[in-house]
């Protein structure tokens, strides 16, 4: 199967300020693990590399004509199903024709970050979707006959999930606003201790 489970978006894997936090660590202990050799290649590759590396890229969704591809089919749709937008309390299955809809669109970025939730969000929830590392698919079944309404299904999803994204940009933008200066300063500091420990090493072997 090409997709991962089902997931409500933005919501899967706790907070983002956890996530930068878990980012800021392990920056911390990828720069404590380089050694003199890790610096031949300059101080200024070093760091871009570092940089690329941590910097988080927020997903965009590109949602022209091109880049959503949705497929229907006619279904017989349970409207007494948690799972339906038209559910009259009853625990009894009850069917009517209708159409299942898959509706995949495309984005680039972190993956990831559509797990996260952002420090602002709205109590309504977010939808649900399944992600890989190059679409969202959205799923539904209506028993609806006006295509208007029906596309408003995944366009409405689709404006939430941007104003989310939305969110977790503004949450990131100190953290990556600042990555850069943070990693040379590390760097500069991990070289003076490396320098510290050599001279220590070289003093205890004195004779």
């Amino acid at each position: 199967m090409e997709y991962i489970n089902k997931i409500n978006l933005f919501n899967d894997w706790g907070s983002i300020n956890e996530y930068i936090e878990e980012k800021n660590l392990s920056l911390k202990n990828k720069i404590n693990s380089l050694n003199f050799d890790n610096f031949k290649k300059g101080d200024d590759v070093l760091i871009a590399e570092l940089i690329s590396v941590y910097t988080i890229e927020i997903p965009k969704i590109v949602d022209t004509e091109d880049n959503i591809k949705i497929d229907a089919q006619e279904d017989n749709i349970n409207i007494h199903s948690d799972n339906y937008q038209f559910n009259y309390g009853r625990n009894e299955p009850s069917f009517a024709k209708g159409l299942s809809i898959i509706v995949k669109v495309s984005f680039i970025g972190n993956s990831s970050l559509f797990r996260h939730r952002p420090s602002r969000y709205t109590s309504s929830g977010t939808p649900s979707a399944e992600v890989n590392n190059k679409y969202i698919t959205l799923s539904y079944k209506t028993i609806e006959k006006d295509p208007d309404k029906i596309k408003k299904l995944w366009i409405n999803d689709i404006e939430e999930i941007k104003k989310n994204l939305g969110w977790i940009e503004n949450d990131v933008k100190i953290y990556n606003d600042s990555i850069g200066e943070k990693i040379k300063t590390m760097i500069k500091n991990r070289k003076k201790e490396i320098n510290e420990y050599n001279s220590l090493i070289e003093k205890i072997k004195e004779k």
